[in-house]
């Protein structure tokens, strides 16, 4: 029983994808029965996933990246080789006549539903390659029960599966120590206290109101906000607002940063604040707890799912709600004190060790043709 794992997913392109994939795999192996090996499918050049496989893995590079026409050949024709039972996608561009029945892992729906977050060529390709990989999968499984919800509005599941296992963060967020905040402070020459944000400046995060909220509390929370993640097309302007709004020397902007420095940055932040207007999951906040951060985010329902009671919510399309959610945060210390402890406790619920098992469960039944709940 080969159970293949398409990890070419896990690049620099797609950190929060490719860290649910690497997680995944390094997990599965443990749950497997006697008979079952997980193959995993990495990109040799581009890969981030260095791992010596045990006694029920093996590893198979294929230089062939998601956005490349030759998957659709060179994996099928690989798959042969190994005679797979199950192949499993972290992403839709895909193998589209995998010849293994297949099941695809959905993340979120921005470029439907968020089009100026996503490139042009983006826009025009989600649907019909979405389309594609859902015919081309018996099996689906979302990470959120937004996310769920999204897909069954657009998608008949007829006879397919579908199921909701939520993400977790990696075992690498936890508190650091003072020695390890410090380091990050003193590398990126932050203050002792500041607020904190990691993710992307696409529109849907939602970064304009963020930085409009911050010019009104700005004389009174005294504090510095920093902004961590990669630079696209939206950053000029953004930048260009700062200057508007007269916050140019109290906004951090620290562009994409090393994977092993966010849980010390996220330990270090005085207050975690997460503005989007639509998340598939949101992973962010789930990290921010894992490292003791007091999460001040959106109130929206994926983030309603991750976060439960162990956040401050907002509304994001209110600039003025915005401001004094963070300002509370800033001021209250037995708010942000509670909010933390709250936190790690709620993300000690999501578990990589149930996530495999779970993925694992669904691959049996989907190839079982069992009923689910």
């Amino acid at each position: 029983m080969n159970y293949v794992l398409d990890l070419r997913t896990a690049t620099e392109h797609f950190p929060g994808i490719g860290r649910y994939g690497i997680n995944l795999a390094r997990r599965l192996p443990e749950f497997l029965e006697e008979g079952e090996c997980l193959v995993i499918i990495r990109d040799p050049v581009r890969s981030s996933y260095q791992y010596r496989p045990g006694s029920k893995e093996r590893i198979v590079d294929i230089l062939s990246t998601p956005f490349s026409l030759s998957q659709q050949w060179l994996i099928p024709q690989a798959l042969k080789s190994f005679k797979p039972c199950l192949y499993h996608s972290t992403y839709y561009i895909m193998p589209y006549r995998p010849n293994a029945p297949t099941i695809l892992t959905i993340h979120d729906f921005i470029p439907l539903l968020y089009p100026r977050s996503v490139s042009l060529r983006a826009r025009l390709l989600f649907r019909p390659l979405f389309y594609l990989a859902f015919s081309a999968s018996s099996g689906f499984i979302a990470v959120s029960q937004t996310t769920l919800e999204d897909f069954k509005a657009r998608f008949k599941l007829g006879g397919k599966k579908a199921i909701v296992i939520h993400h977790a963060a990696d075992p690498a967020f936890y508190p650091r120590s003072f020695g390890e905040k410090e380091s990050v402070r003193l590398k990126y020459k932050l203050p002792d206290r500041f607020i904190l944000y990691v993710g992307s400046d696409k529109p849907h995060k939602n970064l304009g109101n963020l930085l409009k909220a911050f010019a009104k509390i700005k004389p009174r929370v005294k504090i510095p906000l920093v902004l961590a993640g990669p630079k696209g097309h939206g950053s000029r302007n953004l930048m260009a607002l700062t200057s508007r709004l007269g916050i140019e020397d109290y906004v951090y902007w620290l562009g994409r940063i090393q994977e092993e420095e966010l849980p010390a940055l996220y330990s270090a932040a005085t207050a975690f604040v997460f503005p989007s207007f639509y998340e598939g999951f949101g992973l962010p906040v789930l990290e921010a707890m894992s490292c003791g951060a007091p999460v001040a985010c959106s109130d929206i329902p994926a983030l309603r799912e991750v976060a439960g009671e162990a956040a401050l919510y907002f509304n994001p399309y209110s600039i003025d709600a915005i401001a004094e959610a963070i300002a509370e945060l800033i001021e209250d210390d037995g708010l942000r004190e509670n909010l933390g402890g709250k936190g790690r406790i709620r993300a000690s619920l999501f578990s990589w060790d149930e996530i495999a098992s779970r993925t694992l469960a669904f691959y049996r039944e989907v190839l079982g043709g069992k009923s689910y709940g």
